[in-house]
């Protein structure tokens, strides 16, 4: 829990918006954080290149090339999943073949 807390608070302090979650219950006895959708995020944040292994997923989508979206991506620290969205099943075929991950969807979310 300190991982995802740690990430998700200094997401927070450089601009991060959660669109979705982002902060304990306040009626949990337990560390419980919700299922966290962070928004305005950017690669230097830890959140976008460490795996919080918890409830939180950043969401970036201003790639303007599709060379950009996979240096991004290989900027990441540990590259356990990474998630191609481009509505075009080929290109996102081509852009998961391009990634170094241990699972990579396309359109789709685990």
């Amino acid at each position: 829990m300190l991982t995802v807390q740690r990430t998700r608070d200094e997401a927070f302090g450089q601009g991060a918006i959660a669109r979705t979650g982002g902060q304990r219950l306040p009626d949990s006895a337990a560390p419980f954080l919700p299922p966290t959708v962070l928004v305005n995020v950017n690669h230097e944040m830890d959140v976008m290149r460490e795996e919080t292994f918890g409830p939180v997923l950043p969401h970036h989508d201003s790639f303007k090339t599709d060379e950009e979206a996979v240096a991004g991506r290989e900027r990441q620290l540990l590259r356990l999943t990474a998630r191609s969205g481009p509505g075009d099943i080929a290109r996102g075929r081509r852009l998961a073949e391009a990634s170094i991950a241990g699972t990579v969807v396309v359109n789709e979310v685990l």
